[in-house]
């Protein structure tokens, strides 16, 4: 992966990883959504390969977002950047519902905590 700007946020690498499953070797994703702009990387691997030993995820990320991860409002405002089977079946919200998470808790944070934390 040739990162073309650092990540805002320390769950864009998670994201990396639900996007490149998508993907082919030299495309080129662009990222514009609530959280950033101008985000850019070129897939430098085969799709699904060269992760990392210990990458081994529970769940897809479809799977996920069925679950309602992160009370729905996870990749709502991204969803061009995915394949549109992932949002078949989501549970998202355009305001966080704890009623839509599979734990029913609340299970996110807010912006200013991430701030706080220097994670931009």
């Amino acid at each position: 992966m040739t990162v073309g700007t650092k990540p805002r946020l320390s769950f864009d690498l998670a994201v990396f990883f639900l996007i490149v499953l998508s993907m082919a070797i030299g495309d080129k994703i662009v990222v514009n959504d609530k959280m950033q702009t101008g985000y850019f990387y070129e897939l430098a691997a085969p799709v699904g390969d060269d992760f990392h030993t210990e990458f081994k995820p529970f769940y897809e990320p479809k799977e996920m977002l069925e679950m309602g991860v992160f009370e729905g409002k996870y990749c709502n405002d991204c969803t061009k950047e995915f394949p549109k089977d992932w949002f078949e079946n989501a549970k998202t919200n355009a305001t966080a519902d704890v009623n839509l998470n599979f734990f029913a808790i609340k299970s996110r944070q807010p912006m200013s905590v991430w701030l706080q934390k220097d994670c931009t």
